[in-house]
C-alpha cells in the first residue's frame, strides 16, 4: 500500500482511539504497528492529548496530522481497533479491508440514552451503599444520579462545555439531595452526594494520566492530570455553591 493511505489509516485509527478515551501511549503503539504491517519503513507516530501525528516513508517522509477537539469513552472502539492492527500485523486481516472497517468502527452508535441513564443510576446506588448509606440513602442516590445523568446528556447534546456541564451537574446534585432530604426520603447527606457524584469523577482521566507518566509521556500525563482536577474541581465548585447557599439562607439542611 502506498505511503499516503497508510499514514491515513494509522491517522484514522489513532483518531478513533484517542478520541474514545485511549491512553497516548497506547495510540502511538497502535499507529506505528499498523504502518508497520502496511510495509512502511521509518514508521513514527506522536500523540498529545489532543492530536495525532503520523510520519512514514524516507524520501521524502509523508507526515499526517489528525486535531482531536472532543473526547469521550467507548471502550468497544479501542478493543476493535487494536483487534484490527494485531490482525493486520498476523495477516488475518487485509490491507485492502482495513481503512472500511476503521470508518465501519468510528461510525458504532453509542449505547442506547436509556441504558447509560439506568446504568448511572444503579452505579450510584452501588456507591452509596459501599460508603456506607442506609438502603433510603441509596434509593435517593440512584435518583439523583438517574437525572444528573439526563441533564449532562442534555448539555452535551446543546454544546455546553464539559466544565461547565460540571459545574451545572454538580449544583444539581445538590439541589436534588436537600430535596429528597427535605422531603424524608434521605437520611445521610453526605453519602447520597458522594454516591450521586461518582459518575462525574474522572477517574479514567485520573488513570490515563498515571499510565502515560510511567510510560514516560510526561506532556500528555501532565495535561490529562490538569483536565481531571480542573474536572473534579468544577464538580466540587458546583456541589459547595449550592449547599453554601442554602445553609447561608436558612442555617441548617433540613428545614
Amino acid at each position: 500500500m502506498d505511503t499516503p493511505s497508510s499514514v491515513n489509516i494509522a491517522l484514522l485509527a489513532g483518531e478513533i482511539m484517542l478520541s474514545n478515551g485511549a491512553e497516548t501511549y497506547r495510540v502511538e503503539d497502535t499507529a506505528r504497528r499498523i504502518l508497520t504491517a502496511l510495509g512502511q519503513e521509518n514508521a513514527q507516530a506522536y500523540v498529545t492529548a489532543t492530536g495525532v501525528f503520523v510520519s512514514a516513508g524516507t524520501e521524502p517522509p509523508v507526515t499526517g496530522i489528525k486535531r482531536v477537539k472532543t473526547r469521550s469513552y467507548h471502550m468497544e472502539k479501542i478493543a476493535r481497533v487494536n483487534d484490527l492492527s494485531r490482525g493486520l500485523s498476523e495477516g488475518r486481516i487485509k490491507f485492502a479491508d482495513a481503512e472500511a472497517e476503521l470508518i465501519r468502527i468510528q461510525n458504532l452508535p453509542p449505547y442506547p440514552a436509556i441504558l447509560r441513564i439506568v446504568c448511572s443510576g444503579v452505579s450510584c446506588f452501588c456507591f452509596c451503599y459501599m460508603f456506607g448509606g442506609l438502603w433510603r440513602d441509596c434509593v435517593c442516590a440512584l435518583i439523583c444520579g438517574m437525572l444528573v445523568y439526563f441533564a449532562l446528556n442534555m448539555l452535551s447534546g446543546k454544546g455546553v462545555s464539559a466544565f461547565l456541564s460540571n459545574i451545572i451537574c454538580g449544583a444539581l446534585i445538590s439541589i436534588l439531595t436537600l430535596t429528597l432530604l427535605n422531603l424524608g426520603l434521605g437520611v445521610n447527606m453526605d453519602k447520597i452526594i458522594i454516591g450521586a457524584i461518582m459518575p462525574l469523577v474522572p477517574g479514567i482521566a485520573m488513570t490515563n494520566a498515571m499510565r502515560d507518566i510511567l510510560e514516560g509521556d510526561f506532556v500528555s500525563g501532565g495535561s490529562r492530570t490538569i483536565e481531571a482536577l480542573v474536572t473534579a474541581a468544577a464538580i466540587a465548585t458546583g456541589v459547595g455553591v449550592i449547599l453554601g447557599g442554602w445553609l447561608q439562607t436558612y442555617g441548617r439542611f433540613i428545614l
